[in-house]
Parts: structure tokens; sequence; C-alpha cells
């Protein structure tokens, strides 16, 4: 099964398909929103596989760790999903976090990225 194309299988899809599947499923329907901007099925799905692009021409493969130092808006739940879909493991960083923490937690999680 390709990402390009959905198809629903039992016990074959993973939460990182979910955005491809409600986008196939209703793509104008609304999907996701915070205080800047709201997106639909579609544009989310959109956003998703773009950032999954990046991060892939970027080196990230599956079972990379990646850590992601975003606010809590739409830009990270994108990341997240992208992070899933290349098998890679998201650990979501406190992006308030001093530099010495920070250093301190990239040590302790190994992050590639």
């Amino acid at each position: 099964m390709t990402r390009s194309k959905v198809q629903v299988q039992r016990g074959v899809n993973t939460i990182a398909d979910l955005p491809d599947l409600r986008a196939a499923e209703d793509p104008g329907g609304a999907c996701i929103a915070d205080a800047t901007v709201s997106l639909t099925n579609a544009e989310f799905a959109a956003r998703v596989r773009s950032t999954e692009t990046v991060l892939r021409r970027s080196g990230i493969a599956h079972g990379h760790v990646v850590a992601i130092a975003l606010p809590n808006r739409i830009e990270l739940i994108i990341a997240l999903f992208a992070i899933w879909r290349l098998g890679a493991v998201a650990t979501p960083v406190n992006p308030a976090l001093t530099r010495p923490r920070w250093l301190t937690s990239s040590t302790m999680l190994g992050p590639i990225c």
C-alpha cells in the first residue's frame, strides 16, 4: 500500500494514515484549528505530506528520533504526523527551555534532528 493511494484495510492502517484517510472521506471537512489558522482535512493532509517530504530530504528515516521544539499550535501537530509517516519517533521538547536545559534534554534523548 502506498501513501498516495489510501486504502482502508482492517489492521493495516496506523495513526500516521489518519490525515489521508480523513481527506479521502471528507476533503472539505473541518480538521484542525488554532488561534491563527483553520484547516480542512485536505489542507491538513497536504501540509503533512509536504512536511514529510522536507524531513525525508533532510535525512529523517524510519527509527530516527526527532526532537520538536514548537509551541502548541497546528505546526506541532503537522510535524508529529509527518514524523510518524516516516516511521520515526517524535519527541516534543518545550520550546521555552533555556539553552543548558535544551542541551541536557537533547543529550538524554539522542535525537538526530
